[in-house]
């Protein structure tokens, strides 16, 4: 009985002190030059000058972010790469497009290729992609749940 007791004891003690280590998201929209967390109202949110991230599941509003975006000239082309994390406590199985943009805003291409990423919880990966034409300058990362739409969330 007292082997028991004291095992309840310990259980009870570690369980409280991982629960306190626990961090919690508030749903805030949080923005700066090296990334994005797109908060509960908001499904586009721009980083820096040259990079958007669109979120089209409002279910994944406020759990994932992209950030740290940087570019660089590869021959005559630009490439992209920006880092994709899962900010909440559950396995995400997602899809994302990259699109780019001239420096005036207008689309270079438009492909409509997803791509697929399953993401741990706070697991992070690094996406990458290389504007089709000499003048890609804006890139834009939509990110969805596999089979939806690209279409802004639908708020109540």
């Amino acid at each position: 009985m007292r082997n028991t007791l004291l095992t309840f004891f310990l259980c009870l003690m570690l369980s409280l002190s991982l629960g306190a280590c626990t961090s919690v998201y508030t749903g805030k929209r949080v923005t700066s030059d090296a990334g994005a967390v797109v908060g509960a109202t908001d499904n586009t949110v721009e980083i820096g000058d040259r990079t958007k991230f669109i979120i089209a599941s409002e279910v994944l509003l406020g759990n994932v972010m992209l950030e740290n975006p940087r570019f660089r000239r590869v021959g005559n082309f630009t490439q992209g790469a920006a880092v994709i994390q899962n900010i909440s406590d559950e396995r995400l199985s997602l899809e994302y497009m990259v699109t780019w943009q001239d420096e005036q805003g207008f689309p270079i291409d438009v492909p409509h290729v997803w791509h697929h990423i399953t993401l741990m919880p706070h697991m992070s990966e690094q996406i990458s992609s290389t504007g089709k034409a000499n003048n890609a300058y804006h890139m834009t990362v939509a990110v969805r749940f596999p089979n939806e739409s690209l279409e802004a969330p639908v708020r109540k």
